[in-house]
């Protein structure tokens, strides 16, 4: 009985989270707000050969982060591998961040549908730099997290036309997967992000927030239960726990008015230096550029290892 019951829970939680997408949509496709899906495609492996020989070698890990544009269907992917960049939260906030910055109209609400991946989208170092964002530019932005099992988006139709794109093909180094996305719609191409170690900062001094938690003791709801998150100037940072419920300001919350006025904070880089890869992956890449043209040996002898 009760696992039916969770189950019925599970099913009205999808479908009202896939209503309240729907409805965005709509107000969206009008030009009332800002819509974006957001979401990170599986891990790619480089080099990618059609030999065999291969299997068993450990491979440079290359990552891409997708933001789609629901009115204009516009789509940017920000790339980089695993000497470049890691997989924490300060990593995908300065993808989400340089993309916000880079909005030409920033008056209009913003709204942000993903699924609830901590390290990617359900964060305090994310909610902090969202909050600043919307402090700087006297804007509101919205965070929505769809249901666990449930979170197919645009973002998935991105990433399976570049998987059918790369179907067949040998990708030498990490700039030959920025030209499968490129090819991977002609009528609008996608727009790539090749990153550097120096593109991604470190946003910890930005503390409007210890936590996003949503309760304080013991029983109460925890980050996962968050339904949603909104950053506003006056208002502070505000969440739901499901679409229905009135909106609720977080408990951890603390306005700064040092930071709230300082517009010129400027945020640190988050590496000083490209990241080493292990010993063996550096010695499984040397084998493989027997496999690989020579052109490219040079990017797999420059890699930094431990």
């Amino acid at each position: 009985m009760c696992q039916n019951l969770n189950i019925r829970i599970h099913i009205k939680n999808k479908e009202r989270a896939r209503k309240e997408k729907s409805e965005d949509k709509e107000l969206c496709c009008k030009g009332d707000i800002q819509m974006f899906t957001v979401d990170l495609q599986a891990v790619q492996t480089i080099p990618l050969l059609s030999t065999g020989a291969n299997y068993f070698k450990t491979k440079l890990c290359v990552h891409q982060f997708t933001i789609y544009n629901e009115f204009d269907k516009n789509v940017n992917c920000y790339v980089w591998h695993e000497a470049e960049g890691g997989m924490d939260s300060n990593v995908f906030t300065s993808c989400l961040l340089d993309f916000l910055e880079k909005l030409e109209d920033k008056s209009k609400p913003i709204i942000i549908y993903s699924d609830g991946c901590c390290a990617q989208n359900r964060n305090v170092t994310l909610s902090n730099a969202l909050q600043q964002y919307a402090i700087t530019h006297h804007a509101e932005i919205q965070q929505k997290y769809l249901v666990v099992g449930h979170t197919q988006m645009e973002c998935d139709s991105v990433h399976a036309s570049i998987e059918r794109k790369k179907k067949g093909r040998e990708l030498y180094v990490p700039a030959d997967f920025n030209t499968v996305i490129n090819q991977s719609r002609l009528s609008q191409p996608y727009r790539v992000n090749y990153l550097k170690h120096t593109f991604f900062r470190d946003f910890s001094q930005i503390n409007y927030l210890k936590s996003i938690r949503p309760g304080t003791k013991k029983g109460d709801p925890c980050v996962v239960d968050l339904r949603a998150l909104k950053y506003t100037l006056n208002d502070g940072v505000q969440y739901k726990l499901c679409f229905d419920e009135e909106w609720n300001i977080l408990p951890h919350y603390k306005l700064r008015p040092q930071v709230q006025h300082n517009d010129d904070l400027v945020i640190p880089g988050l590496y000083n230096q490209p990241l080493p890869i292990s010993k063996r992956k550096y010695e499984d890449l040397q084998d493989l550029k027997r496999m690989i043209p020579a052109d490219y040996h040079s990017f797999y002898d420059n890699l930094p290892t431990q």
